[in-house]
C-alpha cells in the first residue's frame, strides 16, 4: 500500500503523512496579570532556540476587560514537541495552572497520568469560589489527579527577590512588582522538567529590561529560582524529567520560532530586497489585524515602509497608489474592513496592478469575536465584489507555510499584475512554530511581465501569461493610462460596447486558468485507492492530519488533501473528488467550500462544520469520518 505525501510549507520537517508521530502536550493557563503569553513566548524561545520542534498556539479571552479569576477571563497556550505539526487540541500532558479559573476550564484536557502544575497562592477561598470550586481541588480528598504538584509561585518568588516580605522596609520590589514575576518562577520550573537551557531567556531578558535594572535583577533571580527549585525541593518525584525531541537544526541552519505574522512581515520584506522594488503595508488598527501591524511598524527599510490609515478604504487605497508608481502594495484586514476595500479591489483587477491582501479572519458578524478562530470571509474574498472581478485567494496551512504563501501570493502578484488575497485565520497568525531559516539561495526567483521598455510592446499587449507589461511611470515613450473604466482587448482605449465588455470578461477570467496552471496541482496523502477522503483548508491542518490518522488505525482506508489555492481551484481538483467514492469537506463555517466544490463538481460528499469559535477536536473529526465511512452510500 503506497503513500503519496508532500509537504509545502517547512521542507526540511519532512513529508506529512498519515503515520502517527509520538508528541508530547503543555498547556499553561491563567489570568491575564499572570503573564500566561510572555511565559508561552519564552518557553518557545528557549526551545526553538534549541532547535526543538516546538508548536504554539495561544488562546485569548473573547471578552477584553473580563473580571479576575472568572472562566470568561481565562488565557491559555497550548505547546507540543512533535517531529511534524502533531495536534494538540484534545489532550495535555502537562498542565499549568495559575489560578483555579485556568484548572477549572482546562482540568478535563489533562491526561489521566498527567501532571498538573499548581500556583497554590491562588487558590484562596475567594478564587475558588469564582471559579466555581466548593472545595481546593489541590489537596485532600477533592485532589482531582494524583500527580499534583501544588507550588506557592507567590512567597517563594518573593523570597528569592526581596529576601523579606513585599512592602515592608527593606524590600526591593513592592508586592504588585513581585506578583509579576511569579510566571518567571513558573517558567524556570518547566525549563528544568523539559531539560531546556536556560540561557535564551537570560539574554532575552537582559535585552527586555536593561534600562530598568532593578526589575532586571528581580526577573532573573525570580527565573532562575524556579530553575534551581525544581532540581533541589524534587519537586517532580514520581515522574521522569521529559526530554524534548531530537533537535531539527542541522549543520550549517539555524532553528528559530516564528509566528505566522512573524514569517508573512519576513516574506513582504524579503519581496523588497529580491525584487528592487518598493512594498508598502497599509493597515488600521482593527484587531486581529493589529498584530502584524505592530510588527510592521518596528521592522521598516530596506525598500519596506508602513502606514497606519484611518480606514480601510483609505488603506486600500494608499496600497494601489503604490502599485500604480511600480511597487508591490500591501494591506492587512479584518473584520469589518475587509468589505470596505471591494472598491478598490475591483480597480486592482480592472487596471491590471498588483494588489496584495492580508485578510485576518475572526469569528462572529460585525465586530463579532476578534479573538476567536473560524474561517468565516472565504465567501467575501471569493464573491464580494462588484461585476466579474476575479480575486486570487490564497490560505496558509501553518505558521512557517505563511512565509511561503505570502511569497508566492507577491510571485503570483507581480507576474500576473492582479490582486491576491491570502486568508489567514488565528490558527496560524498567532500560532508559533520551530522553523529552520532557509538557505537565500533556496527561495524562488521573481519573475516580472515583460518590459514595454526593453520590447516593442504596447502597454496592454499581453505575454503567454496573459499579463501586460508593468511599466514603471516616468518610462520614456511609454505613457499610458490606467483606470476601472472598461476598454478595449489588448488596448487602453475605453469601450462600453458589449461585444468588448464580453471580451474582457473572457480574458480575466483565462487569466485566472493561467495562474491555476502557474500553482500546479494539488497533493494527496494517504492510501490508493482509498475510500474516504477528507479535504480542508487554512490552519485546521494538523487536526484534520491527525484524525485521519487516527481513523486509519481503526481500518479505514483514507485519503486527506488541503488546499492552499482556493481561488482559482487547483487543476485537478475534479479529477481528485471523483477518485474517492466518498468525500469530507472540513471547514470552521457554515460549509461555504463545500457549496462551491458541490455548484462546480459532482461528488459524493458532506460538509463537516464548526462554528462556536473554537478549533476542530481530533476525536470529533475521527468519528465523523469513522460514521460516514461505514454510512450505506
Amino acid at each position: 500500500m503506497e503513500e503519496k505525501t508532500v509537504n509545502l510549507g517547512n521542507p526540511d520537517l519532512g513529508a506529512p503523512s498519515l503515520a502517527l508521530a509520538p508528541a508530547h502536550a503543555l498547556r499553561m493557563t491563567g489570568d491575564a496579570h499572570d503573564g500566561i503569553a510572555m511565559l508561552s513566548h519564552l518557553f518557545a524561545l528557549a526551545a526553538g532556540s534549541r532547535g526543538y520542534h516546538l508548536y504554539s498556539v495561544p488562546e485569548y479571552p473573547a471578552e477584553i476587560r473580563s473580571h479576575a479569576n472568572t472562566l470568561a477571563g481565562v488565557h491559555t497556550s497550548s505547546l507540543a514537541f512533535a517531529p511534524y505539526h502533531e495536534p494538540i487540541d484534545d489532550r495535555t500532558s502537562f498542565l499549568l495552572a495559575m489560578n483555579p479559573a485556568g484548572l477549572k476550564l482546562h482540568e478535563s484536557c489533562l491526561e489521566k497520568d498527567g501532571i498538573l502544575l499548581a500556583n497554590s497562592d491562588s487558590f484562596g477561598a475567594e478564587e475558588l469560589a469564582c471559579a466555581g470550586y466548593l472545595e481546593n481541588p489541590l489537596a485532600g480528598k477533592n485532589q482531582l489527579f494524583h500527580r499534583t504538584i501544588s507550588v506557592p509561585m507567590a512567597q517563594l518568588t518573593n523570597h528569592a527577590i526581596n529576601l523579606t516580605r513585599a512592602g515592608e522596609k527593606g524590600a526591593l520590589l513592592s508586592y504588585r512588582e513581585v506578583d509579576r514575576c511569579r510566571n518567571l518562577f513558573a517558567l524556570g520550573m518547566l525549563l528544568w522538567y523539559y531539560s531546556i537551557p536556560i540561557d535564551p531567556v537570560l539574554r532575552w531578558l537582559k535585552q527586555k529590561f536593561s534600562v530598568n535594572p532593578s526589575i532586571l535583577d528581580a526577573s532573573q533571580k525570580a527565573f532562575k529560582a524556579g530553575f534551581i527549585y525544581s532540581e533541589t525541593a524534587n519537586v517532580f518525584p514520581q515522574v521522569p524529567a521529559y526530554h524534548p525531541l531530537e533537535s531539527l537544526s542541522k549543520k550549517g541552519r539555524i532553528c528559530r520560532m516564528i509566528s505566522g505574522n512573524d514569517a508573512s512581515l519576513l516574506a513582504l520584506k524579503h519581496v523588497a530586497l529580491k525584487t528592487n522594488r518598493p512594498v508598502l503595508l497599509a493597515s488600521t488598527s482593527r484587531p486581529p489585524s493589529h498584530e502584524i501591524c505592530s510588527l510592521a511598524a518596528k521592522n521598516t527599510g530596506d525598500g519596506f515602509s508602513f502606514i497606519l490609515a484611518d480606514d480601510e478604504h483609505a488603506a486600500a487605497s494608499i496600497a494601489i497608489g503604490v502599485s500604480y508608481g511600480g511597487g508591490l502594495g500591501c494591506t492587512a484586514v479584518s473584520g469589518v474592513g475587509f468589505p470596505h476595500q471591494s472598491e478598490v479591489v475591483s480597480l486592482a483587477s480592472a487596471a491590471e496592478l498588483p494588489l496584495l491582501l492580508l485578510e485576518y479572519q475572526r469569528a462572529g458578524i460585525s465586530t463579532g469575536l476578534p479573538q476567536r478562530v473560524a474561517q468565516s470571509d472565504l465567501g467575501m474574498a471569493l464573491m464580494g465584489r462588484n461585476g466579474e472581478a476575479p480575486l486570487v485567494v490564497l490560505a496558509p496551512d501553518s505558521p512557517s507555510d505563511c512565509f511561503a504563501l505570502t511569497l508566492l501570493a507577491a510571485k503570483v502578484a507581480m507576474r500576473f499584475l492582479a490582486p491576491v488575497c491570502i486568508l489567514h485565520d488565528l490558527l496560524n497568525s498567532r500560532a508559533s512554530e520551530s522553523w529552520l531559516i532557509p538557505e537565500p539561495e533556496s527561495l524562488p526567483d521573481f519573475e516580472f511581465p515583460h518590459f514595454a521598455s526593453d520590447s516593442s510592446s504596447g502597454p496592454y499587449e499581453c505575454d503567454d501569461h496573459l499579463a501586460r507589461p508593468w511599466i514603471t511611470p516616468g518610462t520614456p515613450g511609454k505613457e499610458h493610462r490606467l483606470g476601472g473604466n472598461e476598454r478595449k482587448l489588448n488596448s487602453p482605449q475605453v469601450s462600453f460596447l458589449p461585444q468588448d465588455h464580453l471580451a474582457m470578461n473572457r480574458h480575466r477570467a483565462a487569466r485566472m486558468q493561467r495562474i491555476a496552471e502557474f500553482l500546479g496541482p494539488l497533493p494527496v496523502s494517504g492510501d490508493n485507492g482509498a475510500e474516504i477522503l477528507v479535504l480542508g483548508w487554512g490552519g485546521t491542518k494538523n487536526v484534520l492530519e491527525a484524525a485521519c490518522a487516527m481513523a486509519k488505525k481503526s481500518g479505514i482506508s483514507i485519503a486527506f488533501a488541503h488546499l492552499r489555492f482556493l481561488n482559482p481551484l487547483p487543476k485537478n481538483m475534479e479529477m481528485i473528488l471523483n477518485s474517492y467514492p466518498k468525500v469530507i469537506v472540513a471547514e470552521l463555517n457554515s460549509g461555504r467550500l463545500f457549496a462551491l466544490l458541490k455548484e462546480k463538481f459532482e461528488f459524493n460528499g458532506i460538509s463537516f462544520t464548526r462554528q462556536d469559535g473554537l478549533n476542530f477536536v481530533i476525536s470529533q473529526v475521527e468519528q465523523a469520518i469513522i460514521q460516514f465511512a461505514r454510512r450505506e452510500s
